[in-house]
């Protein structure tokens, strides 16, 4: 029987190497931010969404890119902002096309001319944005926790002594194949 002092250790160690990741993904992101001219990147988007994941509030993100890249978290907020505005750029370019073509009256309000307007629209694309990751990445999520699972369990086998490292991973894909998991494509 392991003992609480191993545990103890276990839950320490596992903290720091958590720490240690976020410090390097939070380190990545205001490198690619300050390497695209302090514009928001889709790769910075996509480690903000993942440290988000694993348990970052949105809030402490914020704070901590405005840190790593010298910056006033009102300057951040900025570049957020900017990066949502960029991302309904294509709505805005078709909009002014159909007020052009005569599909849409002249005096309709385009879409960056409010505040409101804007901020419903971010909303709305998040939105949906969320709902097709929910309805593409089911499949992926259940996949990757069960290989999460099993990898886990194959470094606990190795950490403990009990097992090799051979035995771990041939546990671990033993146990994916009788899931049914064959492949899986990054």
């Amino acid at each position: 029987m392991l003992s609480p002092e191993y545990l103890d250790g276990i839950a320490e160690s596992i903290k720091a190497i958590f720490s240690e990741l976020e410090t390097k993904i939070l380190s990545d992101i205001a490198r690619r931010i300050s390497g695209a001219d302090f514009q928001m990147t889709p790769s910075a988007e996509f480690q903000i969404y993942k440290l988000q994941q694993i348990g970052a509030s949105s809030k402490y993100v914020r704070q901590q890119i405005a840190k790593y890249l010298n910056i006033s978290e009102k300057e951040l907020n900025k570049i957020f902002k900017e990066a949502a505005i960029k991302s309904i750029q294509p709505d805005v370019l078709l909009q002014k096309a159909m007020i052009d073509a005569g599909m849409l009256p002249k005096d309709t309000i385009p879409l960056t001319a409010s505040p409101a307007i804007t901020q419903t629209l971010i909303a709305d694309l998040q939105r949906t944005k969320n709902t097709m990751k929910k309805m593409t990445g089911t499949i992926a999520i259940d996949s990757t926790g069960l290989i999460n699972k099993y990898l886990d369990q194959a470094q606990l086998m190795v950490q403990s002594g009990a097992f090799t490292k051979e035995k771990a991973i041939e546990t671990a894909v033993n146990n994916l194949a009788r899931e049914n998991i064959q492949v899986m494509d990054y």
